[in-house]
């Protein structure tokens, strides 16, 4: 007999309702145990998510009680391959806006027979990892940086800070899913779910929407947080009499106000000044539209400080959109295109900015718009180029969203500062010229600072770095990213003493630009507490280098897993490293690693590990390399480098294996690209931790066990 508990993530149901689970069906034909399975609720389907945990039915009974839900079950025997039994919830004793999402059942049954060769997965164990189980229930909650605003509305989101409970009190490891619209509100809306204990999103359709949160720790404890409501206010009401005003500017050789929102004649503007008119026309509960196909040419523009406030643009009459409105600027050094500093509850969206940069050494430092501190601003939707300074600044902004923009032919640095909550997420860097950075993170304080760096995409730069996290950074999330460059937590440089802790780097691709043969190196860590999971490094020489710093120790409690290292056949022939690390670092995990290279120079190691080798934990990694003839895998001077076998033989390394991992496909372009094929001994292989998420955000755990693949990709 076995205690199974069901798990029942039921999202966008009001406490009203009653749900009735008739039939879940249990995929025994896989060798993961159980698949995930939906049920009908007034006709709407909803996702189960089957966890097998081995608990005391007094747990389950105290878990039950403290989300308040009333438990029926009448369990039918089960045949074959199919559960069918009778499960009724009901929620009560709680509002509307109190949405019970979580409901749990202990069932007495047998376990469902396993296929031939079928392996039976079990709950997650430390496996040897500082993973300790906590001695009080998850209690997850979900803390956003406001709940009501006006469309476009861009709202960030910190599942960590207010979770307690988590394995070993760490909230980097754990997994953390956030539902932006669980009611489908907006079903078109970007990145409505997203991961990561850090996230944001951008609202751009006014209603009601009901947030929610699901956490997993190592262990596979889950949790889910009460759901939290967003008010999303019309612009066309708040920016609109009684409540606010709204402009729409014209220049003068083709005035078209047709399309703008208001036809009250004394709201549309003929200028060719559009400076003095956001000077004179902006401020509290204003909207200012820009004519779609028009240009203005300014030095610099001052936004109004007060809010809220909307700077954006209203169609062209003739195609009903037309070409953003355009800005640009001849200003001089160390002026930026639009100066937004100080400013309260501001969007920018919709907006062409164009400096003045050619590329010639005497090209002014002109940047393109800075936010400094600015408070709960939204950067939207806006293409920035020729600037020769900083595309986007963020200054010690509160808040701050930048999202979806598109900064290309450019010089020095796409977006540069270090604000608190801070949120880049879907922009595009692309064609940046100057050995600057494409983002750079500086921080100058010891207080936490929040800032998700998530699925931007950077390419063909000339810059020192993709991204870097510099000066006391605290709480940074890098996640989702494709980018061309090395990214980089680290002090600013070898003369300065900074501290960048509480890093996780997740679900990123680095690769070389097209054309440029291979990128030395993937990822440079000086930091405290750094987790580096579900990344796809591609054609790279180094994955993971951790050098040495004259003022502050080298990385130190690195948790490095589940990656794939791919360096194809000749391609990069000097180094092949999948982390390189110099002394002093401490406390380095790694383990479910996938490392494949083709390169037949004997000169590199997959692990270089210069640091005591007691510092290095090494488990359930896989390795292959069938073009290599000396004792390449590992390398310490102490040790005197060594193969596998001997490095296992020194106590350096558990249950790693040499084996090619059959991918699907190599090709970059294929879906499969590095997922382990059918039979490779990568699959269903991984130390036993629950990492619930891939290198794609798909669920690692959707046949409801704990089995998961080495490498960033699941099969």
């Amino acid at each position: 007999m076995r205690r199974v508990i069901l798990a029942l993530a039921l999202v966008g149901i009001s406490a009203a309702d009653d749900v009735y689970a008739t039939s879940i069906r249990i995929n025994s034909s896989n060798s993961k145990r159980f698949s995930s399975a939906s049920i009908s609720v007034k006709g709407r389907s909803v996702k189960l998510l089957c966890l097998q945990r081995n608990l005391a039915a007094s747990k389950i009974a105290g878990l039950v009680d403290t989300r308040k839900i009333k438990l029926w079950r009448n369990l039918a025997s089960l045949k074959g391959s199919k559960l069918k039994p009778y499960l009724r919830l009901r929620r009560s004793g709680l509002s509307h806006s109190q949405i019970v999402q979580f409901g749990t059942a202990a069932c007495n049954m047998p376990a469902p027979e396993l296929p031939s060769g079928g392996k039976e997965a079990s709950p997650p164990s430390s496996g040897g990892l500082p993973f300790n189980p906590p001695t009080n229930p998850i209690n997850a909650q979900l803390e956003l940086s406001r709940v009501s605003g006006i469309a476009p509305l861009g709202v960030f989101a910190n599942a960590a800070k207010l979770t307690t409970g988590l394995a070993g009190d760490d909230y980097l490891n754990p997994h953390y899913f956030v539902d932006w619209d669980s009611t489908g509100v907006d079903p078109t809306g970007i990145g409505n779910r997203e991961s990561g204990f850090l996230s944001s999103h951008v609202y751009t359709k006014p209603g009601t929407y009901t947030v929610t949160m699901a956490v997993m720790d190592p262990l596979g404890s889950l949790a889910v947080a009460p759901s939290i409501t967003v008010n999303v206010l019309s612009p066309n009401v708040e920016f609109m009499p009684p409540l606010g005003q709204t402009y729409c500017f014209s220049t003068t050789s083709a005035p078209d106000f047709s399309a703008c929102p208001t036809q009250d004649p004394s709201k549309h503007i003929v200028t060719n000044n559009i400076a003095s008119a956001i000077s004179t026309y902006g401020g509290a509960r204003r909207r200012l539209l820009l004519h779609s196909g028009d240009t203005w040419y300014e030095n610099t523009i001052t936004v109004p400080q007060a809010g809220p406030q909307s700077i954006g643009a209203y169609p062209n009459s003739t195609s009903n959109v037309g070409p953003a409105p355009r800005i640009i600027s001849n200003g001089v050094t160390w002026q930026n295109i639009i100066t937004a500093d100080n400013t309260n509850d501001l969007r920018i969206a919709g907006l062409e900015i164009v400096g003045n940069f050619t590329g010639a050494a005497t090209d002014p430092y002109l940047g393109g718009i800075s936010m400094n501190l600015s408070h709960h601003a939204l950067v939207f939707n806006n293409r920035i180029r020729n600037v020769n300074n900083i595309a986007i600044f963020t200054g010690e902004a509160e808040a701050l969203i930048i999202a979806n923009n598109a900064i290309t032919d450019s010089g020095r640095y796409g977006i540069y500062g270090g604000a608190n909550r801070l949120a880049i997420s879907r922009n595009t860097i692309t064609n940046l010229s100057a050995q600057m950075h494409a983002i750079r993170i500086q921080d100058s304080d010891n207080n936490p600072d929040e800032e998700a760096i998530t699925d931007n995409t950077i390419t063909n730069i000339g810059s020192l770095t993709a991204i870097t996290t510099r000066g006391f950074n605290d709480g940074i999330l890098i996640s989702g990213n494709y980018v061309e460059k090395i990214v980089t937590f680290a002090p600013q440089s070898s003369n300065t003493a900074e501290f960048v802790k509480n890093v996780v780097f997740e679900r990123n691709m680095q690769r070389p630009p097209s054309g440029a043969g291979s990128m030395g190196q993937a990822v440079g860590c000086t930091a405290e507490n750094v987790v580096i999971r579900n990344n796809i490094w591609d054609t790279v020489g180094l994955a993971v280098g951790m050098p040495t710093h004259p003022m502050v120790p080298s990385c130190r409690k690195a948790f490095i897993y589940n990656n794939t290292y791919f360096n194809p056949t000749n391609v990069f022939q000097d180094e092949h490293h999948l982390i390189w690390a110099e002394a002093p670092v401490q406390d380095i995990w790694l383990f479910n690693n996938l490392y494949y290279s083709e390169s037949s120079t004997n000169w590199g190691s997959a692990i270089h590990f210069a640091a005591p080798l007691s510092q290095l934990f090494s488990a359930k990694n896989m390795y292959y390399a069938p073009n290599q003839t000396s004792n390449w895998l590992q390398f310490n001077s102490a040790a005197g480098g060594g193969s596998l076998a001997a490095w296992q033989a020194l106590g350096q390394d558990i249950l790693s294996i040499n084996a090619n991992p059959q991918f699907e496909s190599t090709s970059p372009t294929s879906s499969s690209f590095l997922m382990p094929g059918a039979g490779s001994p990568a699959v269903d292989s991984a130390i036993n931790i629950a990492v619930a998420m891939d290198y794609t955000n798909t669920m690692r755990l959707r046949n409801g066990g704990f089995l998961v693949d080495i490498g960033a990709r699941e099969r």
